[in-house]
């Protein structure tokens, strides 16, 4: 007999769970955070593997698909991308301003939450890099309203700082506009996440927010207006830019638009907005403001004869050694009554209470080409009623406002947000600067709320102004 062949060991070897040839090994799992259960899973795609992106995250909640980079540093993508997959809207709204302002509103908003519930936007090294790259590309082309909305989008991550770090070398009207927007909407996102106790605000907070942050861009000419746009349309992650490319040559990063481009470089070259026509009411004062010689602000003067000696020092000048007292008036105020300050008749009704007979009140607001200055309180007098409604909607003659304002008795107060513009209230550089340099001349001081106006003017002010604010906190 042969001999018996030998029995092959054959080697069962155990296959993984994925497959050797993907590199995939940084997943997100967006089920996990979802606050409703769904049968269809999301479908993930890697950023860095597909050319053409507008950004390196994406969220469609509507369609279940999660573009991201699957990388070991793509983490802080990820996860400000599953914050939308748990906050965001699943249908986005739509808009009557450009969708990338909500969209910077929105990502502020995600931001802020992951910051609060202790998981901070830390970007890498050399993401920041490249991040600011992208930030002093906006200055480098002008595109100021695309800087502060990168900058909007930033709040609540590392890299807050250097995105507006280019606003500093800006005109300082921009660049006062791109820090109030900054902590404007830092704060009233934080305070409607207070309200509701919950990480975030609320989907109709971050609309409202949004919405005036257009109306301010949209004033001082930085983004061009739109019509009903869905945010869908919008550019994506406002802070991380395109995937891939970087900074580059400026090529595909992210901007308003065209028109946007072009308002800007007419700005640049000196505008061409004209201020609206103005005329000015005095309206009908019927009714006598009460305590109105309290509101006078009492001063002294020097005198030769008196009681106390208080200037020993003028005896060899003019012998006005002793002091005598003197009433006069209160100053002037100006309130800006636009859409944008949102100002009830009830807040103008305060304001002149506060400021007494002592003080000129007037309002002034604007529609199309024209607007009107209407003097509401003089010599002791004060309007009532329908005369304290606003005129229009919008700003249109800020600068013959401030320029009538200049010329009347000091202090001289503006009430006013500090956006200005001109006829079809659109904005332009030439007319900021001009309303700056009036405000200047005229040493006019503005106060961004009608509660600093009644605490700037007197002790009596002040004190009306803390008890109101006890009265909204109970």
């Amino acid at each position: 007999m042969g001999k018996r062949p030998k029995r092959r060991r054959v080697r069962i070897r155990k296959q993984s769970a994925y497959p050797t040839h993907r590199t995939q090994q940084h997943l997100p799992y967006p089920e996990l955070v979802e606050s409703e259960p769904n049968d269809t899973p999301y479908r993930i795609l890697d950023s860095n593997h597909i050319d053409g992106l507008i950004s390196n995250g994406l969220t469609n909640k509507q369609d279940r698909q999660l573009i991201v980079p699957l990388d070991q540093n793509g983490h802080v993508v990820s996860n400000h991308e599953l914050a939308h997959v748990k906050w965001s809207p699943e249908i986005w709204p739509k808009v009557r301003y450009h969708p990338n302002i909500f969209l910077a509103v929105e990502d502020a908003r995600v931001n802020l939450g992951l910051e609060r519930i202790g998981m901070p936007m830390q970007v890498p090294p050399s993401d920041r890099v490249e991040i600011a790259k992208l930030a002093f590309q906006d200055f480098q082309r002008g595109d100021y309203g695309m800087l502060i909305l990168r900058g909007i989008a930033s709040l609540g991550t590392d890299v807050e700082e250097a995105i507006f770090e280019p606003l500093a070398q800006a005109d300082p009207i921009i660049r006062e506009l791109g820090n109030d927007l900054r902590e404007s909407v830092r704060t009233r996102l934080e305070r409607a996440a207070d309200r509701i106790e919950k990480p975030v605000a609320s989907d109709r907070a971050t609309g409202k927010i949004a919405k005036d942050v257009a109306k301010r861009l949209e004033s001082y000419g930085l983004i061009e207006k739109c019509g009903l746009t869905s945010v869908a349309e919008a550019d994506g992650c406002l802070v991380c830019g395109p995937p891939g490319e970087g900074c580059g040559d400026g090529d595909g990063v992210l901007t308003i638009d065209d028109g946007a481009r072009a308002h800007t470089r007419r700005e640049r070259s000196g505008g061409d907005v004209d201020p609206g026509t103005m005329k000015i009411v005095m309206a009908p004062t019927p009714q006598r403001i009460l305590g109105n010689q309290r509101a006078l602000e009492r001063k002294w003067r020097p005198a030769a004869e008196g009681s106390v000696v208080t200037a020993v020092h003028r005896m060899p000048i003019d012998g006005a050694i002793f002091r005598r007292p003197i009433r006069h008036r209160g100053g002037t105020i100006l309130i800006d009554t636009s859409g944008s300050m949102r100002l009830s008749s009830e807040e103008i009704d305060r304001l002149v209470r506060v400021a007494g007979g002592a003080t000129m009140v007037a309002m002034y607001s604007g529609d199309g080409d024209e607007g009107e200055l209407r003097i509401i309180a003089k010599d002791g007098r004060r309007a009532v009623g329908m005369h304290l409604d606003p005129y229009g909607q919008g700003n249109i003659v800020d600068l013959p406002a401030l320029e009538w304002l200049a010329e009347q008795a000091m202090p001289r107060i503006w009430v006013s947000d500090g956006s200005v513009s001109g006829c079809g209230d659109r904005g332009s550089k030439e007319l900021r600067l001009a309303c700056a340099d009036v405000k200047r001349r005229g040493q006019i001081e503005r106060l961004g709320k009608v509660d600093d106006a009644i605490a700037r003017m007197s002790r009596r002010g002040r004190r009306a102004a803390r008890v109101d604010r006890t009265k909204k906190k109970s």
